[in-house]
């Protein structure tokens, strides 16, 4: 629906529900032929880069670069600001939907971006490992109402995704010097360090994901079940606390 209501021009559409498995917990990856069938539908091959967008805040430009990376595919570009700077500027967007030369791309998944459940909890034990929690301060403290489960995974540092942004009411980033700073207030500044980010369902955590991949952080994960397979099975460890007084 957003799609139809205006695009870049040529520009074709990934419907979020073709990254994400279905079921629960949903941030879990499709099979790799399911995934191979839609970006071959939109044309990719193994030559063209890749340029992303979204018409929000970049968390589904930020889900579908980690998806590319986990396909072994990193010649992607992410078009800053997304649509709502394009129009901003003055440029043009279509509704009349693109017609795609369907690609024949090869993809093979790269299990180094992708975080699972044995994956975290060997990190909890891991003083060289960093696990990042990309949700709100309210979610990360188990204080948000209607949220269950609540809490967080034990030892793992608090970064909301919304810090990225420039302004709460546009999808562009902050300064990369800015951005480094703040990442390395809350305790991320080494980019060769092994990095595990999640959220609740890896939307918001894919966008972190995306936001230190573009800033040279090359040992990054995803943690495609994040809190809701997380939090969701009984046996696994969970932290939570109050707001520190500061926050």
């Amino acid at each position: 629906e957003e799609y139809a209501r205006g695009h870049l021009p040529g520009a074709l559409p990934m419907p979020p529900a073709a990254l994400n498995r279905g079921g629960m917990p949903p941030g879990l990856l499709p099979d790799l032929s399911l995934l191979t069938a839609a970006f071959a539908e939109v044309g990719m091959n193994d030559t063209r880069p890749v340029v992303v967008y979204d018409s929000a805040f970049g968390a589904g430009a930020g889900r579908l670069i980690w998806v590319l990376e986990a396909l072994g595919r990193q010649d992607w570009h992410w078009l800053h600001g997304g649509l709502n700077d394009w129009r901003l500027a003055g440029e043009r967007s279509d509704t009349e939907p693109a017609q795609a030369i369907p690609g024949t791309p090869t993809l093979t998944l790269d299990s180094t971006v992708i975080a699972d459940k044995a994956d975290v909890l060997a990190a909890l034990d891991d003083p060289d490992c960093l696990i990042v929690d990309a949700r709100s301060a309210e979610e990360y403290a188990g204080l948000k109402p209607d949220n269950e489960p609540r809490g967080r995974i034990p030892g793992a540092l608090h970064f909301d995704w919304r810090w990225c942004l420039a302004d709460p009411t546009c999808a562009g980033l902050k300064e990369p010097a800015e951005l480094r700073a703040l990442l390395a207030e809350h305790g991320i500044s080494d980019p060769n360090r092994r990095t595990i980010v999640y959220c609740r369902s890896h939307q918001r955590s894919a966008f972190l994901y995306a936001v230190l991949r573009a800033l040279g952080f090359g040992r990054v994960r995803g943690y495609a079940g994040s809190w809701l397979e997380w939090g969701g099975d009984p046996g696994l460890p969970k932290d939570s606390a109050a707001l520190p007084p500061e926050w």
